[in-house]
């Protein structure tokens, strides 16, 4: 059965009620709650979940339909003023301005996205740009909602550890070495400055960095990656650790140099190893099947201009395939959800991507469950460079990786059916063609898209957007509004991690005014 309320009607919510629309709020409230306690025994939240908004929807249906009723005909029309015979000025239609601040947004908002990183913490645990804003009075006859301005403070990152951007691996010798950058956003020099510091930090001392000033382009540079020690011939590689004694030839040593040292930017497999940090600040290094990242172009290696999942080092270096981005996000996007049925829900039209048949976990999932990986022989091989190069896709299938396989805790978080589930959807989703490049974001109920331009703002100082394009969002009737749901988003369809900074955005109501 289909659990999302948004695909189906008033009349199809109300028919699998049992019920004949239009029915009484008393009886929907009833045939309803039979229901939440049905299910309640049987501990399936997912269906808990559904007949409570099936019980909100058509509640507040009736609470709309019943204005109509009581207002008999009635004909809304764009005149902010009309004559009246005993008042020679009636206004038609007023304005209030709801200002919304996240310094004082719900606490409890529950925490259900299924997201990991390297960080120490959910982003959505602690997040001010996913929150519930209950209004202090209910807003009654609205008929459009407009937003006027908004204000975020510049404390969101380019590189970030809950993005999972902020990492790659170099293989040396069969060895992943793990390169982390810290979390933050860097000019050009200062970039390259960390960059070469946490490849020391590897002791990796030989590998450059350097960010050409009229092409913004990057390259890795080698410096004397082989060498005579001694009094005899003994080559060192410093880049793969291997050391010969006796005549070899330079090509032999440039040829082992490119075969057996890579970078890896995209771990399509899952297989390599990840340093962790867990909920007590205690680090690790382990395969986390769970902790992965998005896509390719979601990555730390994407960011500095590299398009490709794999690069062999070259002992006269690498250079990207296109200029270094250190700006970050283009745009935000502000998602208000108003719990209104009588709209269009999606006005925001984007560029249709890849077809992705996989199906989203359900919400009682998070990375806090107790699960454990299973490992599985990966279908991708690294022989050439010709290969990797041939590997930049838009999708592929990879049935065999490593995948999370979810098992009972003590005490008992889930039911056994819910695991079961769960690890179904997962086997499914690793069974089916996988996007390995983010989609164009086609979240609903948008209501504006912010341009982001932070020329001459420094961190941490406010960056204000008062010249929007118009984008009201009007409803085919008045509507009554208590509550929203206000999500932040990057160009990227992701969450905004502005560091525990709160922002503020202020709506323009239209309300119908003389009834």
């Amino acid at each position: 059965m289909d659990t999302n309320v948004k695909n189906y009607s008033v009349e199809e919510l109300t028919e699998i009620l049992g019920l004949t629309y239009p029915a009484r709020s008393r009886d929907i409230i009833v045939k309803t709650n039979e229901y939440i306690k049905k299910y309640t025994k049987k501990e399936n939240e997912e269906m808990i979940n559904f007949f409570e908004e099936v019980q909100s929807i058509l509640v507040e249906n009736n609470d709309n339909r019943e204005i109509e009723k009581s207002k008999g005909s009635q004909n809304v029309y764009n005149v902010p003023v009309q004559k009246d015979v005993l008042n020679p000025l009636l206004k038609n239609v007023t304005t209030r301005i709801v200002n919304i601040d996240s310094q004082f947004r719900d606490y409890t908002f529950e925490d259900s996205l299924f997201q990991t990183s390297t960080a120490s913490y959910s982003l959505n645990e602690y997040s001010s740009s996913y929150f519930n804003a209950n209004l202090c009075e209910q807003l009654t006859n609205v008929l459009s909602i407009k937003m006027e301005n908004i204000i975020i403070p510049k404390t969101w990152y380019t590189i970030d550890s809950v993005y999972n951007n902020n990492f790659f691996w170099i293989t040396t010798h069969g060895e992943d070495y793990f390169i982390v950058l810290r979390s933050g956003n860097y000019t050009p020099v200062e970039f390259v400055a960390e960059l070469e510091y946490q490849l020391a930090q590897n002791n990796f001392f030989g590998i450059k960095c350097i960010i050409n000033p009229t092409s913004s382009r990057l390259s890795f540079t080698f410096d004397n990656p082989y060498h005579l020690s001694g009094t005899e011939k003994q080559y060192f590689v410093f880049i793969t650790g291997e050391s010969f004694i006796g005549d070899l030839e330079e090509e032999a040593l440039t040829e082992m140099l490119d075969t057996y040292a890579y970078f890896t930017f995209y771990d399509i497999g899952n297989l390599k190893y990840y340093k962790y940090t867990d909920s007590n600040g205690k680090e690790f290094s382990t395969n986390l099947c769970l902790l992965f990242q998005p896509s390719i172009d979601a990555t730390l290696g994407w960011l500095m201009g590299f398009r490709s999942p794999y690069l062999f080092m070259k002992s006269d270096g690498n250079t990207a395939s296109v200029s270094i981005n250190l700006s970050g996000t283009q745009y935000f996007s502000l998602v208000l959800e108003d719990y209104q049925t009588n709209r269009v829900n999606n006005d925001i039209i984007t560029l249709t991507g890849l077809q992705d048949s996989r199906i989203d976990l359900p919400k009682y999932i998070n990375a806090s469950l107790l699960y454990k990986c299973i490992k599985l022989k990966n279908n991708v091989s690294i022989k050439t460079e010709k290969s990797i190069e041939d590997f930049l896709f838009n999708q592929t299938k990879m049935s065999n990786k490593s995948i999370p396989q979810f098992i009972p805790s003590a005490p008992r978080i889930l039911t056994q059916t819910q695991l079961y589930a769960t690890n179904q959807i997962i086997r499914h989703n690793r069974g089916n063609p996988i996007n390995c490049r983010l989609p164009s974001p086609t979240t609903n109920d948008v209501l504006a898209i912010i341009p982001v331009n932070t020329q001459g703002v420094d961190h941490q100082n406010l960056f204000i957007q008062d010249k929007l394009q118009t984008n009201t969002r009007l409803f085919f009737g008045p509507v009554n509004i208590d509550r929203f749901t206000v999500r932040l988003i990057n160009d990227k369809g992701q969450l905004v991690n502005l560091n525990g900074g709160d922002w503020s955005f202020t709506l323009k109501i239209e309300v119908l005014y003389q009834i």
